[in-house]
């Protein structure tokens, strides 16, 4: 369907022969459900949530915890001077608190394993959509031996052939079989794009 001003909603559909219309089967199952958008969406959003969390836990980790002590005789004017003083520590350097109170900056606690765990998830996301695009994720990380190069260059070399005869496919289709027949008629025999496989 073509989208135009006349027809927002449903659009136009397409004239045969004036559009050539590729729709690579990237998996198997309804072509309704093929694209990688639908198979990548999971990853997106998991991501999203994994750095979204990761960004709070760095934000409460991340921040010493100010700690004000205040005498059992203190009255209520001088505890919320104590507020007020451990609350502006977050934006200024300083503090000004009556004499018998004190201000105390523990350091957090270094969520060390939450964030290899965030981060591991973030990375995993990312080796997933690799593997859904490329096949493989050598190419988008460092590292690996010689031996595991050569597999991934097949994987990518299958896919890349793969993707080839569909596209080849759809020229013949598409392209090559109403040219000829709109400019010299129905054939016996038509020409055939090819693409060489590697």
């Amino acid at each position: 369907m073509l989208k135009d001003k006349l027809n927002p909603n449903g659009g136009t559909k397409l004239v045969a022969g004036k559009y050539v219309v590729h729709k690579p089967r990237i998996k198997s199952g309804l072509p309704i459900r093929n694209g990688l958008a639908r198979l990548q969406v999971v990853m997106f959003m998991l991501k999203s949530f994994a750095v979204r969390d990761w960004w709070a836990f760095s934000e409460v980790y991340g921040m010493p915890v100010r700690l004000g002590t205040y005498h059992p005789n203190a009255t209520q004017k001088q505890i919320d001077t104590l507020v007020d003083a451990v609350r502006n520590l977050a934006s200024d350097a300083g503090a000004v608190v009556p004499e018998g109170m004190k201000i105390d900056i523990k350091e957090a606690k270094r969520g060390e394993s939450g964030m290899v765990m965030f981060e591991s998830m973030a990375r995993w996301c990312d080796e997933q959509t690799s593997k859904a695009v490329l096949g493989q994720t050598m190419t988008t990380e460092n590292g690996g031996s010689y031996a595991q190069a050569n597999v991934h260059n097949e994987v990518r070399l299958d896919i890349a052939n793969w993707d080839g005869m569909q596209l080849a496919a759809t020229f013949n289709e598409q392209l090559i079989r109403p040219y000829i027949d709109m400019n010299w008629g129905v054939q016996e025999n038509y020409p055939t794009v090819s693409f060489e496989e590697e």
